[in-house]
């Protein structure tokens, strides 16, 4: 019985076991693999999370995009194009946005600045595509707030390579286009005459006007009729003084007696210059080439120096005239009986 009334009995049930209060998880530490403007630097130690760096060699290390140390008036960046492409990529962004700054809050150091566009010996058409080039990065400029009367696209295609090899390193260093400081254009001064050489004779046109003095020279290679990068400067300060005013530039292009085909390469080298000022923006209907094979040399020596001086082009402002009736036209016929 007293089983019996043990089983009967209700049994209280176990008390709850006191649970603790739940804690919260501690906060996860940032990824330092995170790299929010993808420059390659991880955000913890980025300085500027939001703008990616300008690899350019100067404090790549801190994120931020700027230029490095530039000696007065000279720009060292360059901007760099995929193969057999003008079109600007995001990652040159940041490089232009810091140039057009400079540009625009340093007007007196960078007057007028010369964009000169390379291409690769591997790539097609490169004068074309270097012109593209630098075109493209004039146009960022302009949309970024700079002059566009102080940027001028100039083409040097594949004439000036940055190195020797053939390989894909070296072409990407082709593949770019550089900054050049030019001074602002001016009017252009005659300059003194130089001391007079000894007497020769004279087309007659020269000698009943007097010897006409070349506003610029620009010389050529012995047997070329390819500009080299140094004259470039030169012909960019006149295009803009050109297509800012109405003038007319006489291109006469010579070349030595002793050169291979003369005629031919004093004409190809006075086109040379004509087709680069064009490429400037110069209308060609502003352009009047001519060719001489000896016309006036500049030494007499048989020496390799003077051979080049007597390669050259010389260009001259001149008053433009209507144009000669076409030779070998006849003469209208004489309506009198």
């Amino acid at each position: 019985m007293a089983l019996a009334a043990c089983a009967s009995t209700p049994v209280a049930p176990p008390a709850p076991s006191p649970v603790a209060p739940p804690v919260a998880a501690p906060p996860q530490a940032p990824s330092r693999t995170a790299d929010t403007d993808g420059d390659g630097i991880p955000d913890p130690i980025d300085e500027c999370e939001g703008e990616p760096e300008t690899p350019n060699g100067f404090e790549d290390e801190d994120g931020c995009p700027d230029l490095a140390p530039q000696s007065p008036g000279r720009l060292v960046e360059r901007i760099g194009f995929p193969y057999d492409s003008a079109e600007v990529k995001p990652a040159a962004y940041p490089m232009l946005d810091a140039i057009a700054i400079l540009l625009k809050q340093q007007p007196q150091l960078f007057p007028l600045v010369a964009l000169e566009g390379h291409a690769a010996d591997n790539e097609r058409s490169p004068m074309r595509l270097s012109l593209a080039r630098a075109s493209a990065v004039r146009v960022a400029l302009m949309a970024r707030g700079v002059d566009a009367g102080r940027l001028l696209a100039r083409a040097s295609g594949s004439t000036a390579p940055a190195c020797a090899q053939r390989n894909e390193v070296c072409w990407a260093r082709e593949r770019t286009v550089e900054f050049v400081t030019l001074t602002a254009a001016a009017a252009p001064s005659t300059p003194a005459p130089e001391a007079a050489p000894p007497a020769e004779s004279k087309p007659a046109a020269e000698s009943a006007a007097g010897p006409s003095i070349p506003l610029e020279r620009i010389e050529f290679k012995k047997g070329s009729a390819i500009l080299a990068p140094s004259a470039l400067a030169e012909l960019d300060v006149l295009a803009g003084f050109m297509k800012a005013n109405a003038a007319t530039l006489e291109i006469v292009g010579y070349a030595d007696e002793r050169e291979t085909r003369p005629a031919a390469l004093a004409e190809a080298r006075a086109g040379s210059v004509k087709k680069y000022m064009m490429a400037c923006g110069v209308s060609g209907a502003h352009l009047i080439v001519r060719a001489e094979r000896t016309g006036r040399v500049t030494c007499r020596s048989h020496s390799a120096n003077c051979a080049a001086r007597d390669g050259r082009a010389e260009l001259r402002f001149i008053e433009q005239q209507a144009p000669p009736p076409p030779t070998g036209t006849a003469a209208p016929a004489s309506t009198q009986p």
